[in-house]
């Protein structure tokens, strides 16, 4: 009689086992999707950056930056006649007596 439950307990012992078994298959199957898509997006977005620091590049090239600078940017070269010492700066009291304001 033992020998019966001893054999009915192994099979329901190894019925569970497959059954776990089966299940954490799937789940690591499941797992492996996960990775691979999010690797797959990890790729993407590396391309993406690749791409970005390419334009960036291509944006901050001195020669197109300079070409822009002289087409929309009306910029003077510095002359030594436009520098001027500190005490000709007014102060704010004669800016606004110059002006004729009365705070």
């Amino acid at each position: 009689m033992t020998s019966k439950f001893s054999t009915l307990g192994w099979m329901v012992f190894f019925a569970v086992a497959a059954f776990a078994l089966y299940l954490v298959k799937y789940q690591v199957q499941d797992i492996k999707d996960e990775v691979n898509t999010l690797e797959a997006k990890v790729q993407q977005e590396r391309q993406s950056i690749s791409l970005l620091r390419a334009e960036w590049s291509y944006l901050n090239h001195p020669e197109r930056l300079e070409s822009l600078a002289t087409q929309y940017l009306d910029l003077q070269m510095f002359s030594p006649d436009i520098v001027r010492q500190w005490h000709d700066v007014p102060m704010k009291s004669q800016a606004v007596a110059a002006i004729d304001v009365k705070p």
